[in-house]
Formats: C-alpha cells, structure tokens, sequence
C-alpha cells in the first residue's frame, strides 16, 4: 500500500462534514434542552434526569465526531487510503448513532409538548414493514443478523403511516441490539375484526419481569447495553408507546430471558 498523494479536497470535504454533523447535533441538543427544561410538565420526567440523559447519551457521540474528525485531520498524507476509508466508515457508523438518538428525541419532546399532529389514513401494514426493514438492512448487517418478514397479504391499518416507521425503526433497532451475532429478528402481521397487529420478534437476551414492569414506564425508564454494549438514550421505546397511544392503539411486549422478547403493536382498522 502507499500514503495519500495531497488529496486535500476529499479529506477537506469529509472534515466539513464531520464538523457540520457536530455542530449541528450539539444546537439540537441545546434546543431541545432548553425547551424541554421550560415547558416539560415535571410529572412526565424531572429536569434533572432529562439533563443527565442529554449529557450521557447524546453529547458522548458528540464527542467520539469530534475524536474522529481530529485523527483523521491529523493522518492527511500519513495514512493510506484503505485506512482512511475504514475511518470514514467509523465516522459514518457514528454519525447514524447520534442522528437516530437525535431524531427520537426530537420526536418525543414534540409529542410531549403537544406539537405533533396524526395524520392518520389507511395504509398497507405490509408496505410500511417492507420500507422500514429495507433501511434497518445496515445496522442488521454489522451484527449478520437476519431481518426476516412472514408477509401474509395486505392488511391495513388506519394510522399515522410516518408514525408506525418511527416505531417500528426503534423496535427492530431495539431487536438488533439485544440479538447476538447471527441471530434473528422476525416480523409477522395479523388483524382481528377491529385491529391490525404488527409482530416483531427476536431470539436475543430477552428481560426479566421487573424490566417487563418499568418498559414503558417515563419515570422509571433507562437503557441497557446490548450485546456488542451498544448504547441508547432509553427513548425509543417511550416514543414508540407515546406514538402508538396518539394512533389509537396498543403496545404489548412479552420476553423471558435469555429466549428473545415478541413486541405486538396493535392498530385500529378503521378511524371510527
């Protein structure tokens, strides 16, 4: 291999978007801090905790762009190409990190604060499954776990089509992180006469009962590591409770340790 002729516009371009993607999650998170600490109601969640999870969960991938934006400025005409673009992967990996973190966030605090609306329609369940494993595929990949879809035909639901993608992107992220390398995570859907059930399965570390209790809990909540020790903000499951109760609906979980967890999401079929 050989070091890098002075390709100093490819490295400049990936520092500006390194640094762009820094500054622009810290005034994210200096926005919804500052808006959240105001208007928060103090019996959805103390001021306290939201600040430690702030500090804990987002700044520390703030920083990890920050230490890699500064190796890499470091390395230009050191290291190799193959080095460099393992390095922007890393970046990338990061940055997608932060942005999902960032986006549950945002996402919670409108619906806590009443600023969200439910465009509710009806939509194709499996349509909506089908698009959202499609954009989960990467973070299945790094771990070789295998997102699989028992499609059984159209069924519909009247919801929020934008919604159920947000929670289902956090439930089958959720899977990923606690299923082991090589493992499964299973997506079914079913319909009684009233609703609609999405089913999202997997054969992952699964939780004891006195996590069962406190799930969806927003005083008690907090994350767990997962099985690579995968971080998360203990947000995302919070959103996919708050987004499923404003469609009109239910989130059930059932899990045993060691033997996986099975989400239910059930869905009006109709708006009346």
């Amino acid at each position: 291999s050989h070091a890098v002729p002075n390709n100093n516009v490819t490295i400049i371009l990936v520092l500006t978007g390194g640094l762009s993607m820094v500054l622009f999650t810290y005034i994210l998170i200096v926005i919804i801090t500052k808006t959240l600490t105001i208007a928060l109601n103090e019996q959805i969640i103390s001021r306290d905790k939201l600040h430690a999870i702030i500090a804990h969960d987002l700044r520390g991938p703030v920083g990890n762009l920050l230490n890699y934006t500064e190796v890499l400025k470091e390395s230009i005409g050191i290291w190799t190409e193959e080095q460099l673009t393992a390095w922007v992967k890393q970046m990338e990996k990061a940055a997608s990190g932060s942005r999902f973190l960032l986006e549950n966030l945002f996402h919670w605090s409108r619906s806590q604060l009443d600023e969200i609306k439910v465009n509710a329609s009806v939509n194709n369940l499996a349509e909506i499954v089908t698009q959202v494993i499609f954009q989960m595929k990467g973070q299945a990949e790094n771990k070789r776990i295998d997102i699989v879809f028992k499609d059984t035909g159209t069924i519909r639901a009247f919801a929020d089509p934008d919604m159920v993608a947000i929670v289902l992107r956090n439930l089958i992220s959720n899977a990923i992180k606690f299923t082991p390398d090589g493992g499964k995570v299973i997506l079914s859907l079913a319909e009684s006469d009233d609703y609609a059930e999405i089913i999202v399965a997997d054969n992952g570390m699964g939780m004891p009962d006195e996590k069962l209790r406190h799930l969806f809990d927003h005083e008690n909540y907090g994350s767990t590591p997962g099985t690579k020790n995968e971080k998360g903000s203990g947000f995302g499951l919070l959103l996919c409770h708050d987004f499923v109760s404003l469609n009109k609906g239910q989130i059930t979980v059932e899990s045993e340790t060691g033997k996986g967890s099975v989400f239910r999401i059930k869905l009006p079929k109709n708006g009346k």
